[in-house]
């Protein structure tokens, strides 16, 4: 047989065998022509019960026959009863883990009652992966089918310690849950050698695993435990492509090359130490390159290279996936694996808030702690029920951790004070407080506040202030129907915002108590355009720059990720690279990165490394004393995977969760320093979107599209501008304010009238098309430009050119062209057929680059007059 251009002696003895799961995720059908030539053998579902009757016997159970019907029993009322989840499985593996389980307890209890050991090992493998609404649904079929058997509670003491110490030595809540979670984590650790970590971001995954890692090293320093410390590799399979995961051939040479996986896998299975050691993948699991490992996941656990070498899995060793949902997962990875499900709501952000509290400037003392602690209480509740359930729209939604741990990053960008000895000698204690009292505020206003879209803003600020009342007004909590109380606050808040305008309109100054005063106060400040600009380099000052470019530099000084997210055509990337390249100190260098749909991993990792010089072996970074800020534009834009994965952005969240990528050519980890990242996208409900494990490392900011007003006063600076600087007569100067808001009615009805269909989907109108009309309209010079009428017959042209040539029926051309007519009439007070009368005049020699539009307008309207 020829195989891959190689020709093979077969041996008559061997025989092929193929067993296939049709219809599963990342599994092909095989071709007729090849299962031809196979006898094929349907497989029946086994007896569950016999088989664990026999397994129980098998164990020493007496009575293994119950016990096993209790057993079976168990997982086929949970599939009736609880919640449909992808990582749920009730099948023979499932049960074969329980009788695994309970096996393993006979062995050290051989004189307790069975029913008990059964009943812990069925929690013991179950328990940790059910949904909170779950649980009581599994502890009421359990205590039906065990009636009267009570569990005596396990021996933690020991273990309970060393997991509180070691919380305390990382500055981590040791809550109720977090400490069942790792007590969970270790249970299955030591009965199942593969398992995953599954839940949403702030669950508490990576600091559950790394917890445990350390409290076993404490344990095995200690004694009173058989354990052993833990080390651990942590790669994302997602970050790097399938050959450069498992090892692969070079495509001209034929050289073998290990992959990061089959480096550490080996290093591990050669080992010889009594270490717990854990192979961590930290990213989605999906057929793509999971189903390579069913191998090692069975009772086989070997790793079947491409190579042909096959490794053999080391008892200490453990395979841990950290996964954030297993939606695209096949039943066959599931069903090998144990589950630990962590949900953030059951975590809270209470325990962030107390383990940043913790890390305060050791200048406030409790009495400041506790003051902003009751704040973030008091204010974080409400706020957030407010963003879920009140009604309002936010830009880019987010989890309510992320929105909270957002606040305390924008407070601490306002501590650099309260380090300095002699700056708080300065301030009194009422000083103090009232700072801390104005940092708040603002920081719940642009972390909380700042995804919501500009019409879901004044009802935040309705909200907002009457937080910051001493009693919360009850009238709200009855109109607005809010679930709970709101307890009144011990004193009046010292410098409440002013009431004249929203609380996103004013910005909080530390000075003395500090003061609020308005965004828009600095523009009286504001440069002129200067006259030599490009036009399409032109910033105009408004509001919303200003605000902008105040929220980075708080921010990107401080070292905390940003996120920008608006539609197209507000100007995100604009502000950041005019912060980056005029604004930011010069102890930052910029670098910019536009992600497309094109984009991969290996091409992002390639960029930034060339751009990051070696401080030492495996350490890089930018010139010592720099700091590099890297502007990933479009951040949303790479194309999903078959199965929704985003290789860059895996890339980028695996920097943020471990601050190292690994070499591709040495496969040895690389640690990234100095550096941070700001990235820009347009709103999720385009379509792209990123992962919610990427976006929980940043603080977001959500700019919307401009309301009338801030666009007639662009436009309008722009237009005077152009006509100032190239000397155009004042007699131009009334075709300013008719041509901008002539611009603005053409830009509204056409997204309202001009809506994509499957036919028509570039029928996308955008700020830019309106920056499009006036820009070509800005081309004009006075020399060819012979009086308004001109000026206008021009600005006809553009709107023609932006808006015209994108449609592709005669009813849209139709449409525009009445709705030019009466936007001529109302704005510009011309009528469009005046104006173009001597182009409709026979034997004109006049040429004109509007002559072609108009010659299809008059068509049309023929056309619609006979219609």
């Amino acid at each position: 047989m020829v195989f891959e251009g190689t020709e093979l002696k077969l041996d008559p003895t061997c025989a092929v065998f193929i067993t296939m799961n049709p219809g599963y995720a990342g599994r092909s059908e095989l071709p007729d022509n090849l299962k031809a030539l196979f006898r094929s053998v349907a497989m029946m579902v086994p007896d569950y019960a016999l088989i664990s009757e026999i397994e129980l016997y098998s164990y020493g159970f007496l009575s293994a026959k119950p016990l096993a019907v209790k057993i079976v029993a168990t997982y086929r009322l949970c599939s009736e009863q609880l919640s449909s989840q992808c990582h749920y499985d009730y099948g023979m593996r499932a049960v074969k883990s329980v009788l695994r389980a309970a096996g393993a307890l006979k062995l050290r209890y051989p004189e307790e009652q069975e029913d008990i050991l059964v009943l812990r090992s069925i929690k013991d493998v179950n328990l940790a992966k059910f949904l909170n609404q779950d649980v009581p649904l599994f502890q009421g079929i359990t205590s039906d089918l065990f009636p009267g058997i009570e569990l005596p509670p396990p021996d933690y003491v020991i273990f309970n310690l060393a997991v509180e110490d070691t919380c305390v030595k990382h500055n981590l809540q040791c809550t109720d849950f977090f400490l069942e979670k790792v007590q969970q984590l270790y249970e299955m650790i030591v009965v199942r050698h593969g398992l995953m970590l599954v839940g949403l971001p702030f669950g508490a995954k990576t600091s559950a695993y790394r917890v445990l890692a350390d409290a076993l090293g404490l344990i095995e320093v200690r004694g009173g435990m058989d354990e052993h410390r833990a080390i651990y590799t942590i790669m994302n399979p997602k970050s790097i492509t399938m050959g450069q995961l498992y090892g692969q051939f070079d495509p001209v040479s034929h050289e073998w090359s290990d992959g990061v996986l089959a480096v550490s896998y080996r290093a591990f299975a050669m080992s010889t130490t009594l270490d717990r050691k854990w192979l961590i993948f930290d990213g989605p699991v999906d057929a793509i390159w999971i189903e390579n490992m069913n191998t090692v996941l069975d009772d086989n656990k070997k790793l079947c290279l491409m190579s042909g070498e096959i490794i053999q899995l080391a008892n200490t060793t453990n395979l841990i996936f950290e996964p954030m949902d297993l939606e695209v997962a096949s039943p066959a990875t599931v069903s090998r694996c144990g589950m630990i499900y962590l949900e953030p709501s059951t975590l809270g952000w209470e325990p962030i808030l107390c383990s940043w509290i913790n890390k305060f400037p050791p200048l406030l003392n409790d009495f400041d702690k506790a003051t902003v602690k009751a704040m973030f209480l008091r204010f974080g509740k409400p706020l957030l029920w407010f963003i879920r359930k009140g009604g309002v729209k936010e830009i880019a939604s987010t989890l309510d951790s992320n929105l909270m741990v957002s606040a305390m990053n924008m407070f601490d960008c306002f501590m650099d004070d309260f380090y300095d000895p002699e700056a708080v000698k300065q301030l009194s204690d009422l000083d103090v407080r009232a700072q801390l009292e104005g940092v708040v505020f603002f920081s719940c206003i642009w972390s909380l506040g700042a995804t919501l879209d500009f019409n879901s803003r004044p009802k935040f600020s309705i909200l907002f202030r009457a937080l910051q009342e001493r009693i919360f007004p009850q009238h709200l909590i009855n109109d607005w129907e809010i679930p709970f109380e709101i307890p009144p606050v011990d004193k009046p808040y010292v410098l409440t915002i002013p009431p004249a305008e929203t609380v996103f309109d004013y910005r909080f100054i530390k000075e003395a108590k500090g003061k609020w005063i308005l965004w828009n106060n600095d523009l009286s400040t504001a440069p002129a355009i200067p006259r030599d600009i490009p036009v399409n380099q032109i910033i105009v000052t408004t509001t919303e720059t200003i605000r902008s470019i105040a929220l980075m530099t708080l921010l990107v000084e401080h070292n905390k990720a940003m996120m920008i997210v608006g539609p197209t055509g507000t100007g995100k990337s604009v502000y950041i690279i005019e912060f980056l390249l005029k604004k930011i100190s010069k102890n930052y260098t910029p670098m910019f990165i536009n992600f497309s749909a094109q984009t991969s991993a290996n091409m992002t990792q390639n960029i930034i490394m060339s751009k990051l010089d070696k401080r030492r072996k495996g350490v890089f970074g930018p010139p010592v004393g720099k700091r590099c800020v890297i502007f990933v534009d479009d951040v949303s834009m790479p194309l999903k995977e078959t199965y929704g994965a985003q290789p860059p952005i895996e890339l980028l969240r695996q920097w943020f969760d471990h601050h190292m990528w690994y070499d591709l050519k040495e496969i040895i980890p690389m640690k990234l320093i100095d550096i941070q990242f700001m990235c820009a996208m347009g709103p999720p409900s385009g379509g792209n979107t990123v992962t919610p494990r990427f976006a929980r490392h940043f603080n977001h900011v959500c700019i919307d599209e401009f309301n009338d007003s801030i666009m007639v006063t662009i436009f309008t600076k722009i237009m005077s501008w152009h006509l100032e600087t190239k000397g155009f007569p004042k007699d131009f100067d009334p075709c300013v304010e008719e041509i901008v808001s002539a611009t603005l009615d053409v830009y509204k009805l056409s997204r309202k009238n001009l809506l994509p269909t499957p036919a028509k989907s570039h029928y996308l109108f955008n700020l830019r098309d309106f920056s499009r009309v006036i820009q070509g309209v800005l081309l004009s010079s006075p020399s060819i430009t012979e009086d308004l009428l001109a000026m206008k017959r021009l600005w006809v042209h553009e709107v023609l050119r932006v808006y015209y040539d994108r449609l592709v029926d005669d009813s849209d051309r139709v449409w525009i062209f009445k709705m030019l007519h009466d936007v001529c009439k109302s704005r510009l007070k011309e009528n469009l057929d005046l104006m173009f009368e001597r182009l409709a005049s026979p034997g004109n020699p006049y040429v004109s680059f509007l002559a072609k539009y108009i010659q299809v307008s008059v068509v049309l309207r023929r056309l619609a007059k006979t219609s």
